[in-house]
């Protein structure tokens, strides 16, 4: 999650994770990047709250800190006057330094929504950038805390599998998690490196044409997916 001083991050990462975020009405709270990991559903996801960026202070090591991340969050403070200028500020300074482009997923949070103003602002913000996912948030409220992880899972473009031991029932106490497309043989590794060449055959339940289906190598999952490896 990158911002500048003040955007709310660091409380939205608070509510969300088990962080020990520090929250403070002054800038530059938060010197060093500090992770927690958010539910959603029956699986986690690491948010890793970042020291405000602006044009003047934008270290190399935390751009190379956040290049290297699956997406970016950019949150906006939409309680101020100046959310609009602060929005095309951190698009201008992330598209500079090769944060974000058509390859690297990224949202924007709007946060303050509890705070006066923040609602009018926040149409003018999607208004103005019609192509940018946006989620409107409050950590004092409680707004979007919902929505916020749903919207980072889709964003992330991934899937949750779940393994079926042969006559036994499905274990779905930890899925595993595996980019959009997928497929039976992606599964087998992520299992065990040995599974792919030592299965025999798969079954699923869920994307299939009918429960327990026999499926080719090849095929590709779909969220939710339980599946059956014979070896």
């Amino acid at each position: 999650m990158v911002g500048p001083p003040n955007s709310g991050k660091s409380a939205l990462v608070g509510k969300l994770t088990n962080a020990k975020v520090v929250v403070a009405p002054y800038p530059f709270a938060t010197a060093q990047p500090v992770p927690g990991m958010m539910k959603y559903e029956d699986i986690l996801i690491q948010l890793v709250d970042t020291p405000p960026i602006s044009v003047d202070n934008c270290p190399p090591a935390l751009m190379a800190s956040v290049r290297s991340g699956d997406a970016v969050i950019m949150v906006v403070d939409v309680s101020s006057d100046s959310c609009l200028d602060d929005t095309q500020s951190l698009l201008d300074l992330l598209e500079e330094r090769r944060i974000i482009n058509q390859e690297k997923p990224h949202m924007a949070a709007m946060a303050k929504m509890d705070l006066p103003g923040a609602a009018d602002n926040a149409e003018i913000v999607l208004e103005a950038y019609p192509d940018i996912r946006f989620v409107k948030v409050s950590a004092e409220s409680g707004e979007g805390l919902e929505e916020l992880p749903r919207t980072v899972f889709d964003m992330l473009d991934i899937i949750r599998l779940y393994s079926k031991p042969p006559g036994r029932d499905v274990d779905r106490a930890a899925p595993f998690v595996l980019k959009r497309g997928g497929t039976v043989t992606d599964l087998a590794g992520a299992i065990h490196r040995d599974l792919p060449s030592t299965m025999k055959s798969a079954r699923v339940w869920g994307s299939a044409r009918f429960d327990g289906q026999p499926v080719p190598r090849e095929y590709v999952l779909s969220d939710g997916d339980i599946v059956e490896f014979r070896t």
